[in-house]
């Protein structure tokens, strides 16, 4: 099961709530499922961001058993009240997870400094000389900015 967090540490999340077991509402295999798919959307976007995965420094494990938990919990508590009007927790815990993934595709430095304690991503700007059909010139200012993003190992 997941890299990330545990059946144990979303069940921390979820008080007042069975114990996950084979004949419970939610069930371990599900739970286990859902984790490995929260864990693999996480290294996807932080994949996509050029960080190598899974993250083993020990920083961020801690910061990603917590948010993937807290995934997983918000998954579990929108089925715990599917039919009700009671799904107020389980929206808030989605939504941590959702800004979490954002802020891995919009923030990727930050997101760097949480999990490995420095800047692992940096943004650098450069400008080219294009030559295109349209007949424009340097005078006429025939030149873009080029944004990168350069991953230090």
């Amino acid at each position: 099961m997941g890299n990330y967090t545990s059946v144990a540490n979303v069940e921390g999340r979820l008080p007042g709530r069975p114990v996950f077991g084979a004949s419970t509402p939610i069930t371990l295999t599900q739970v286990g499922e859902w984790i490995d798919e929260a864990e693999a959307e996480v290294d996807g976007e932080l994949a996509a961001q050029g960080f190598a995965v899974p993250i083993t420094a020990a920083r961020g494990l801690l910061v990603l058993r917590l948010r993937v938990a807290a995934g997983v919990a918000g998954r579990c508590e929108r089925h715990y009240s599917s039919g009700t009007d009671n799904t107020q927790r389980g929206h808030d815990l989605l939504a941590e997870f959702a800004f979490f993934i954002q802020r891995i595709q919009i923030q990727p430095a930050i997101i760097g400094k949480m999990l490995l304690g420095s800047a692992a991503t940096q943004l650098a700007a450069a400008s080219h000389w294009t030559d295109n059909p349209e007949g424009d010139t340097e005078e006429g200012g025939d030149f873009g900015a080029v944004i990168k993003r350069f991953t230090a190992w």
